[in-house]
């Protein structure tokens, strides 16, 4: 008997059909191994940069530590510096050398390029800091300048704040009861350590904050500042019956006196960019006179005791550093920095350009306006005690 096999075309067709099932599966595994192994390759890259950023990072850290223990460091390529962490990664910082450096500009006369496109003034510093990490390089940037603690407030107080018009920020500790700052307007922001509803701003303002941290009102030493000075070379020692008035900056640019100095009816004239150092108090019964042709940052007063002046004042700039209060029975026209130990009383229509610090006391000067410019302290930081200067990171990002 012949035995006949049919051929089923059905059968062919579904060895076809698993073959190609078996196929797109394989396809698509490999697919899936495919964008596993790039999606791991994407999350090791980001994990190598990021690594690589807080790497370099550190280093800009690093370089403003340095900066703020010695404000002549980063002024010299031997001065540059690499450091291997705990995770074992490195940075380097390189001072004026290199593709790409990091320039201190704190003592220079003018502006400086930094060597990757950005001209920096005086008082500033960019650092670049670079970190590779299996392959992956960051490069960062950063720029500070040096200030002093509270140096960026248009005013601030350890007690209540009453002023007219303000562009800038304000601060106080103040923690009672009521209107704890005061003002008409400002552009900028209000901070206070009181509670809500401390702030009164009648017509216009910008930001407010309430319940701020502490942040106390630095003490700049003042009466170290006076007694330092009358010991040093070149300083011109008068009493106070033979105090020149005018003091002219040009012929007495440095001046100690001894004992409380009171100014009769004609006023006070300093000018020309003299500083003047008074262990006592000095009192300007008339006018407080400012000569025009002055160097702005240089005019300075510093006395131990208290400061006041009986009759409108200025105009043009003379920088105010009292150890104990301040008090202004007219109106005043000033550029400078205005500290003091106690408290400060404007008593007249009045505007100022810099900054004001009182500490332990209060800001009381409802007509005053105050716009903020902190070149007047910072070109008096030489007197400050050691320490009390600070680089402060403006900007930072990847170049």
């Amino acid at each position: 008997m012949q035995i006949r096999f049919s051929k089923s075309p059905r059968k062919g067709l579904a060895l076809v059909t698993t073959l190609m099932i078996l196929f797109i599966l394989a396809v698509i595994g490999f697919a899936i191994c495919a964008i596993g192994v790039q999606n791991l390759n994407l999350v090791s890259g980001y994990r190598n940069s990021s690594t690589a950023y807080y790497v370099a990072r550190a280093g800009i850290i690093e370089a403003f530590s340095r900066i703020d223990n010695d404000n002549g460091y980063g002024t010299a390529a031997a001065q540059s510096f690499s450091e291997t962490l705990s995770n074992s990664e490195s940075y380097t910082v390189n001072f004026v050398s290199g593709p790409f450096y990091s320039v201190n500009n704190l003592a220079g006369s003018g502006s400086v390029n930094d060597g990757s496109g950005d001209s920096l003034p005086k008082n500033f510093v960019s650092v670049i800091s670079s970190s590779t990490v299996r392959g992956r390089t960051v490069r960062l940037k950063a720029i500070g300048r040096l200030g002093y603690p509270g140096g960026d407030y248009a005013i601030f107080t350890d007690d209540t704040l009453n002023a007219a018009n303000i562009t800038g920020d304000v601060r106080n500790n103040y923690t009672g009861g009521g209107i704890g700052i005061s003002l008409s307007s400002i552009m900028g922001t209000a901070m206070t350590m009181a509670a809500y509803g401390s702030i009164s701003i009648s017509s216009s303002g910008g930001s407010q904050v309430y319940g701020a941290n502490r942040y106390p009102v630095p003490d700049l030493q003042v009466a170290s500042a006076v007694l330092s000075a009358s010991g040093n070379s070149g300083v011109h020692v008068y009493t106070p019956a033979t105090l020149p008035n005018p003091l002219d900056g040009t012929t007495d640019p440095i001046v100690y006196v001894n004992g409380n100095v009171t100014a009769g009816g004609g006023g006070f004239t300093i000018r020309n960019g003299a500083t003047l150092f008074i262990n006592g108090s000095l009192t300007i019964n008339g006018r407080l006179r400012l000569d025009s042709t002055a160097t702005p940052s240089r005019n300075a007063i510093f006395c131990t005791g208290d400061f006041r002046a009986n009759g409108s004042s200025g105009t043009d700039s003379c920088s105010l550093l009292i150890g104990g209060s301040i008090r202004f029975n007219g109106a005043a026209d000033l550029r400078g920095f205005m500290y003091c130990s106690d408290f400060f009383d404007q008593n007249g229509t009045s505007s100022y350009i810099g900054n004001v610090m009182v500490r332990t006391g209060g800001f009381s000067g409802s007509g005053t306006s105050v716009v903020y410019d902190p070149q007047y302290m910072e070109s008096l930081g030489q007197f400050f005690p050691p320490g009390t200067a600070r680089m402060k990171i403006l900007t930072m990002g990847q170049i």
